[in-house]
């Protein structure tokens, strides 16, 4: 009987220890799950008030863009911070991302494109107009750079993205003349019979017909060898 008991005391210690070891864990992982949620908590607040914050420093900023006053747009004045500061002081927020958009218009202003090109590239959107618009955008500076398979990439997008905006027709216009300067005259005669059958009331629908007409035109005299050079009026 005393072994019997012995063992079964041991048994009974055996699972308050093991009780006791679940306990620890189960504590443990209790008070992780609060430090989490608080955690969580604090970290959403702060960029709530980050986020009001942001946007309340954009507003003179914005005043300027909107006077084309760009120094004070871009640098801010003696009271207000200006769209680059916002950016530095208001990081990961939504006004620190439009920002980058105001930054890249400004910057295309005057004539800076490679420092418009770099936060264009930052802005980050669904909005279907400023999507597309900003897509189109970075595809003009590629084409003032020459990079023309670069500028048909980001055309391609803001024409196939959103098929419906008002500015659709633009952008289509715009990737046929970069498939041109390209070399690519099949494929930009193929975008300009695209805009003639889905954009007939546009004002592109003419000047599509009449470089469609050209670009045939051109493709027969290449192909005969008799070709002209191609004047630099050509790609509008």
């Amino acid at each position: 009987m005393d072994i019997q008991n012995q063992l079964a005391e041991e048994k009974i210690l055996q699972k308050a220890y093991q009780l006791k070891k679940k306990s620890k864990w189960l504590y443990f992982i209790g008070a992780c799950l609060v430090v989490g949620s608080i955690t969580f908590v604090s970290i959403k607040n702060y960029y709530d008030r980050q986020e009001i914050k942001a946007h309340n420093a954009m507003f003179q900023a914005v005043y300027y863009f909107e006077q084309e006053n760009w120094s004070k747009a871009l640098h801010g004045d003696d009271i207000y911070i200006g769209f680059l500061d916002l950016i530095i002081k208001f990081p990961n927020t939504k006004a620190s991302n439009l920002a980058h958009f105001y930054l890249g218009n400004i910057y295309l202003h005057q004539q800076q494109h490679d420092k418009a090109l770099v936060h264009l590239l930052k802005f980050k959107t669904k909005d279907k107009l400023l999507h597309p618009r900003t897509l189109s955008l970075i595809a003009d500076i590629y084409c003032d750079k020459e990079k023309y398979p670069q500028a048909i990439k980001y055309y391609q997008k803001a024409t196939t993205l959103y098929t419906n905006t008002t500015l659709n027709a633009q952008y289509t216009f715009k990737l046929a003349l970069a498939y041109e300067a390209n070399k690519q005259y099949e494929a930009a005669i193929k975008i300009f019979k695209q805009i003639i059958q889905k954009y007939p009331s546009s004002m592109y629908f003419h000047e599509a017909k009449k470089h469609k007409s050209r670009l045939k035109t051109y493709i027969v005299k290449m192909n005969t060898g008799c070709c002209p050079k191609m004047s630099r009026d050509a790609n509008g």
